[in-house]
């Protein structure tokens, strides 16, 4: 039985790498992505830093080696597409750069070769659409499709930055494969829920801690009302 299942787990390895070649999968470069991939989420996390690193330090040192990977397979390929990569590997490929933000003239350039990619119908629009608004948002310009948001201090609520002719945004969104932005940030509310930013109907942990200080301070302005009347009401009355 051990012989036929390593004969099995062989066999599909050999098609798959087979499957690939035949589709014009470049397994060796999507193998790599997937490695890098794996340590550009834990960096994502910030769940992991090094001996001599912060979590941000190391999650910046990741995200830059990286970025020199990202751009000499740009420089040999241009954007990697679903005919390179086919289209988990082309969506690695995207994620990575998104976190390229120290270096905008390298994600301008990935734009503008996901765009030719895109017109043929070889790489994802919504992809093109999130690293647009990643680059006008690391240059302080408006968005075009509303993806990138911040969250409200208080309550925790998603709301969109700055967009250009945010009355027709539904619609440029429509274009391009986009859900309607009020379903994109109840999407983005559930998502900062569940990584723990927002807790208690909402309330973020700063908008707890300002809750819980004026609680604090409320009880001892009380308190020490009660005592001062205490002590009035201790005083010997002249007549």
């Amino acid at each position: 039985m051990k012989k036929i299942l390593l004969a099995f787990i062989f066999f599909t390895c050999c098609y798959s790498s087979k499957l690939s070649a035949q589709n014009g999968i470049d397994s060796t470069l999507l193998k790599e992505l997937e490695r890098m991939f794996e340590i550009d989420q834990l960096a994502a996390s910030k769940s992991r830093s090094s001996s001599s690193l912060s979590t941000t330090e190391w999650a910046d040192s990741v995200y830059q080696a990286h970025q020199i990977f990202l751009e000499n397979t740009l420089n040999k390929f241009g954007y990697p597409g679903y005919d390179k990569l086919g289209k988990r590997g082309s969506n690695l490929y995207w994620v990575m750069v998104q976190h390229s933000d120290f270096d905008t003239n390298f994600q301008k350039r990935v734009l503008d070769s996901l765009y030719q990619e895109v017109q043929i119908n070889n790489a994802d629009p919504v992809n093109y659409a999130y690293l647009l608004d990643r680059i006008k948002m690391n240059l302080g310009e408006k968005l075009v499709y509303g993806t990138q948001v911040t969250y409200h201090w208080f309550t925790g609520k998603a709301r969109i930055r700055p967009t250009i002719d945010p009355e027709n945004l539904n619609s440029r969104r429509a274009e391009i494969g986009l859900e309607p932005i009020e379903v994109y940030l109840e999407e983005m509310n559930e998502v900062n829920n569940l990584q723990g930013n927002s807790i208690i109907g909402g309330i973020t942990n700063l908008g707890l801690l300002l809750i819980i200080t004026l609680i604090v301070i409320s009880t001892l302005v009380v308190l020490l009302l009660f005592k001062r009347k205490r002590a009035i009401d201790k005083k010997p009355k002249l007549n």
